[in-house]
């Protein structure tokens, strides 16, 4: 009974939160992964979102997290016209079926849940629709689900003596299946016989294709550069195109060929038609298909476009869903950086990533390609305090990017490097790369930035890159971005060497790891200065907290604590064990803390409360590894960015505190019939004292704020819903000085 209601609960608050529209995708739309068409519609899946678009009027309409859709790392879909369907199938057997007549998901994880599978086994590479079934190539055999009732049917496993063998490709052709077998080449089964029997399975072909497909009349083949046509004689050599294939798409009539960088349409008689060669804004092809009067084509990087006019037809929304940090400037505008090293912050492993950067303005995404700004692996970005127009982009290999807006317009941004050739910044002898995690600005407009794995890592440098570096004593590490508090002093992470404090006005240093400290763990992965002077320390083993960082002055002997919470009568320490990938201090003096595989967690100010525990059982979140969060203060708007997109949760409590009530406001108001939420009282000064009373003076409601934002359930002290009627808002600050009055109307 008690699973039941935690799980009931789970259900009603991820509903509630939608229902209130609390939660905002922040999807990229690049990553086009394959398309499904009809005459008028086209149906596309990128990683993690399925996109309806409208050849006639150019409407869109998505599914992803926020309304429902719960799968990711998809490898393709197909559109049923009978039944108004769309099915959807993942790298991982999860297979999931969208019923457009009321936008309802039913979900198949018979394929995921097998526990006999491999998990290269359980892949969907491909997905047909014909009459009322859907066909599955998977890594195992070939699956059929019952599209009438939304259930699995039989399962052909057609590899030599019935075994699993991976389907690459299947087609139709004169009405019998074939498919291309791992290993072993095409074979064909006729629908009408019993085909759960591996012997009704003829080998028409060994040759083991790329891809197959059924054009103009005949079955065709890739292999190679070249296209064959597959008879009973055995394989005719039709056509030389190219090498590095991705997809083969038959529609209208015409063959369209999608390789790694060039698009090419072939009509009935195998002649070239058409052909496109990837450029720097439009390449790393994925699939494309010519219909009627359109040519679709789709890339991993770039989105989708009707290529013969190059139009951008995908939705809009940053580079990619892999963020590595995404901050919000002090201008509200959201900042998504992409690069980033490896887990153990190699700049090597995979290739030195060369990869663009979004920014979010006025609600229009914007990415600025590698090409224009050429910074590699660009890890995290900075506001500069002093000059609301200019951002530094930090690399982890090539130094620091300044780049000045001038407007918010990219194309008249203006770049300017700061590496080897032009500054005395630290570098890495061995390879003469300057690697920084990030800028924290002091007082006095200095910035201060870490420059790791090199001699004297710490760098200050002033607005003409006048340049100042310390050398920690003498420690070498991977250091992180430093947090600097009101006394001017840094404090910094690092990877394998624990946590640093720094002052050069006293010229005090001092460390903290496991053997001098109550820290777990050396490895020291985030950490963030709050309201109270407190650090709170987040590590690969759990949690610390330094309960005044202004004892560094005249104290050598500072102490670590954890924090214990009551969990049921028992006493327990707060995130014991567990790694911490972020923590943000909010307007409140609340922390948001994420948790590798856990979720984020919204925490009380002192950590006794849990306010909010999301992850992706009970919330939009498109992963449980949240590896950054932002904070718009003024709306209370949180952003996660995983490894699997970025969304966002609008919470009031975590706005700022005002330094007047000159601006303090009511909203929704009036409250109509229909609205369930929460009446929401903002332009609050810290601990203002909120008090509202119906227009007969009785007393219904009173609290004090935490921050710039206060909410009210309209329910009375009794615990009912208050009657319509217009009711008294009285604001007042702390010491009484200030006061403010609103007027709220309530319709039931």
């Amino acid at each position: 009974m008690r699973l039941f209601v935690a799980l009931l609960f789970t259900i009603c608050s991820f509903l509630g939160f939608s229902q209130e529209n609390l939660w905002k995708p922040y999807f990229s739309y690049n990553n086009i992964r394959d398309i499904s068409v009809t005459e008028t519609m086209t149906y596309y899946a990128t990683d993690n979102s399925v996109v309806i678009y409208n050849d006639t009027n150019g409407e869109s309409k998505v599914f992803n997290t926020v309304n429902g859709l719960r799968i990711d790392d998809i490898q393709s879909i197909a559109y049923n016209e009978e039944y108004n369907k769309i099915i959807v199938g993942n790298a991982l057997g999860n297979v999931v079926i969208i019923n457009l007549e009321d936008d309802s998901f039913y979900y198949l994880n018979d394929i995921a849940n097998k526990n006999s599978l491999s998990d290269t086994e359980k892949i969907v590479n491909k997905i047909l629709v014909k009459d009322q079934y859907a066909y599955l190539a998977t890594g195992y055999g070939i699956s059929i689900i019952q599209l009438a009732n939304n259930h699995f049917g039989d399962t052909f496993y057609i590899g030599n003596n019935g075994s699993n063998k991976n389907i690459l490709d299947i087609t139709f052709f004169q009405d019998d299946l074939y498919a291309l077998v791992a290993g072993e080449g095409v074979k064909k089964g006729v629908l009408t016989d019993n085909l759960i029997d591996y012997l009704e399975w003829e080998l028409v072909s060994s040759t083991v294709f790329e891809n197959i497909d059924q054009f103009n009349e005949t079955l065709v083949g890739y292999k190679g550069n070249k296209l064959f046509a597959i008879t009973d004689e055995g394989e005719i050599d039709a056509l030389t195109l190219d090498v590095n294939l991705r997809e083969i798409v038959n529609y209208d009539n015409k063959l369209t060929f999608t390789f790694r960088d060039r698009i090419q349409i072939i009509n009935s008689d195998f002649e070239v038609i058409y052909t496109l060669e990837a450029n720097q804004d439009f390449k790393n092809f994925s699939i494309a298909i010519h219909k009627g009067y359109f040519i679709y084509g789709g890339s991993f990087d770039d989105g989708l476009y009707e290529i013969e006019d190059m139009e951008k037809i995908s939705l809009e929304g940053p580079y990619s869903n892999n963020s590595y940090r995404i901050r919000n400037s002090p201008t509200n505008d959201l900042w998504a950086i992409f690069g980033g090293p490896s887990v153990d912050f190699n700049p090597y492993t995979g290739g030195i990533k060369k990869t663009p950067f979004s920014v979010l303005f006025d609600q229009k995404w914007h990415t600025i390609p590698h090409y224009i700004h050429e910074t590699d692996v660009t890890v995290d970005v900075s506001f500069d305090p002093k000059n609301l127009n200019r951002v530094y982009i930090s690399s982890f290999f090539n130094g620091l990017l300044k780049v000045d807006l001038a407007d918010k317009n990219p194309e008249n941004f203006v770049y300017t490097k700061y590496n080897r050739s032009n500054t005395d910044f630290p570098y890495i002898e061995s390879d003469q790369s300057i690697r920084m995690l990030g800028i924290a600005f002091d007082s006095d407009g200095l910035g201060w930035v870490t420059s790791s794995q090199g001699p004297n890592p710490l760098v200050s440098f002033d607005e003409n890159m006048n340049i100042n570096s310390y050398d920690l004593g003498s420690q070498s590490s991977v250091f992180r971005k430093p947090v600097i508090d009101g006394m001017g002093t840094k404090w910094i992470a690092a990877r394998t060497t624990g946590l640093f404090a720094f002052n050069e006005r006293n010229n005090k240093t001092l460390f903290f790891n496991p053997s001098n400290s109550n820290l777990p763990i050396h490895n020291v992965t985030a950490i963030a200065l709050d309201n109270n002077n407190q650090l709170w320390i987040g590590t690969l083993r759990g949690l610390r907290v330094l309960a005044n960082v202004n004892a560094f002055m005249t104290s050598n002997n500072l102490t670590l604590s954890n924090i214990v919470v009551m969990d049921e009568g028992t006493a327990e320490e707060l995130f014991y064990e567990q790694p911490i990938l972020d923590i943000l201090v909010d307007g409140a003096n609340n922390k948001w803390i994420s948790v590798a595989d856990a979720g984020v967690f919204y925490i009380s100010s002192n950590g006794q409360e849990t306010f909010h525990h999301f992850d992706m059982s009970n919330s939009p979140l498109p992963s449980n590894n949240v590896h950054t969060i932002a904070l718009n203060d003024q709306t209370g708007e949180v952003f996660f960015g995983t490894n699997k997109g970025i969304v966002s949760f609008t919470n009031v409590i975590s706005t700022v505190a005002y330094n007047d009530l000159d601006d303090v406001f009511v909203y929704p108001n009036p409250v109509r019939p229909e609205f369930n939420g929460e009446v929401k009282i903002s332009g609050l000064m810290e601990s203002s004292i909120v008090k509202i009373t119906d227009v007969s003076g009785q007393l219904v409601y009173e609290t004090t704020s935490s921050g710039g934002t206060v909410t009210w359930n309209t329910y009375n002290f009794a615990g009912n819903k208050v009657p319509s009627g217009v009711y008294m808002i009285f604001v007042s600050s702390p010491d009484g000085t200030l006061t403010a009055t609103k007027k709220l109307m309530i319709v039931r």
